[in-house]
């Protein structure tokens, strides 16, 4: 294989090279509205995206856990991805069918490689709009590293309302 054929070896080349185009083709012509009317859902979720693997790169998330980050970013909006069905995040990424078809379109889903890297997603996507766990769940133990990265995830949702739009 010669050196500009090679696979992608960083989650980041994997990013800018596979990832990142298929949001782009996705949803580079699906406007938004409200406070992000002046950028496409593209551009929102490459921001979020780039953020993500910026900062859990600077934090030193575990690269397992930064490729479901990564997965979680790029398909977080899953009401937008919806249509206009009117269903919250919450009761679409408790479907699983729903979230693996989502994760599927977005080119992501070879970064879920097992269940828990699926619950994993699950949970990251339903807090990152600030809503805390709203079941029993909260009342099971888990992993204590799951806030801090969904705190990256939200950070990831905010970073682009102050950006200026591009020309």
């Amino acid at each position: 294989m010669s050196l500009l054929n090679r696979a992608p070896k960083t989650l980041e080349d994997r990013y800018f090279q596979e990832i990142r185009p298929k949001l782009y083709e996705l949803h580079g012509k699906h406007q938004q509205s409200g406070v992000r009317e002046s950028r496409t859902l593209a551009e929102h979720l490459d921001s979020a995206c780039q953020f993500s693997l910026t900062v859990s790169y600077l934090a030193g998330v575990p690269e397992t856990q930064r490729a479901v980050l990564l997965a979680a970013t790029a398909v977080h909006d899953l009401n937008k991805l919806d249509g206009a069905n009117g269903r919250n995040v919450r009761t679409l990424a408790r479907n699983q069918e729903f979230l693996r078809d989502q994760l599927e379109q977005a080119g992501v889903s070879v970064l879920i490689q097992t269940d828990i890297d699926l619950e994993l997603a699950r949970k990251l996507i339903e807090r990152h709009s600030g809503h805390n766990v709203s079941d029993g769940a909260r009342f099971l133990p888990e992993d204590p590293q799951i806030e801090r990265w969904a705190s990256i995830l939200r950070a990831a949702d905010l970073f682009d309302l102050e950006l200026k739009k591009q020309s």
